[in-house]
């Protein structure tokens, strides 16, 4: 487990989810943020593309923070990094 003293509290994090849309997780996989909902922790609701009947689609429903944390206490793959070029996403409908 990771020592708290290295690791940032949520509230020191930069916001990386500001707005709904595609962005990049930590992992390399892309990621949907279909909504944000009001001032909950993990309020950042949205889906992770994987295959799915032969296509890359968004599947599941997921919480992440504004910082794009999955987890509160580490960094983990499925962190959101940065914003994605929808046009780098198969299959996303413009």
């Amino acid at each position: 487990m990771a020592d708290t003293a290295t690791v940032p509290l949520l509230h020191e994090l930069p916001t990386i989810i500001d707005k709904p849309g595609i962005y990049v997780l930590r992992d390399g996989r892309k990621a949907v943020i279909h909504h944000i909902e009001g001032p909950a922790t993990f309020c950042a609701k949205g889906s992770v593309y994987r295959a799915f009947r032969g296509k890359m689609r968004p599947r599941g429903y997921r919480g992440w923070h504004p910082s794009g944390r999955a987890n509160a206490v580490a960094q983990h793959p499925s962190d959101i990094v940065a914003w994605a070029d929808k046009q780098a996403v198969p299959d996303i409908p413009a």
